[in-house]
């Protein structure tokens, strides 16, 4: 027996749904506004990357994926390598996003500052 499809807050015309105000936008239009709101920067390699624009994306913007790696692995009082070896499955920009977004977690958990990040990094 087929599931029910559940009723959704929408009409649609002409195979376009047209979403009533107490809808959520759709996961492409959130991206295409937060794009908007992006600044242009240079990727460790020099190619042109994008980011969004906070004090820690600007901190870590042009950082090799290897010195983010190390960055999390000293502020999260981990071995050396060990991000490394848990992201080697993964191509350069993803490890250098997972790092990153480790770090972005502590900064928020408050566990370390920007500052702290900006120290560590240098120290490199």
């Amino acid at each position: 027996m087929a599931t029910p499809k559940k009723k959704v807050n929408a009409k649609r015309t002409n195979n376009k749904v047209k979403r009533t105000k107490t809808d959520k936008p759709s996961m492409t239009e959130q991206l295409t506004e937060a794009r908007k709101r992006y600044t242009v920067s240079k990727s460790s390699k020099g190619s042109t990357s994008a980011h969004n624009g906070d004090d820690l994306a600007t901190l870590l913007a042009g950082c090799s994926p290897e010195d983010v790696c190390a960055t999390a692995e000293k502020l999260a009082d981990l071995k050396v390598g060990e991000l490394v070896k848990k992201y080697g499955h993964l191509n350069p920009g993803q490890m250098r996003m997972c790092s990153g977004n480790r770090i972005r977690a502590m900064v928020k958990k408050e566990a370390v500052t920007v500052d702290d990040v900006a120290k560590t990094l240098a120290a490199l």
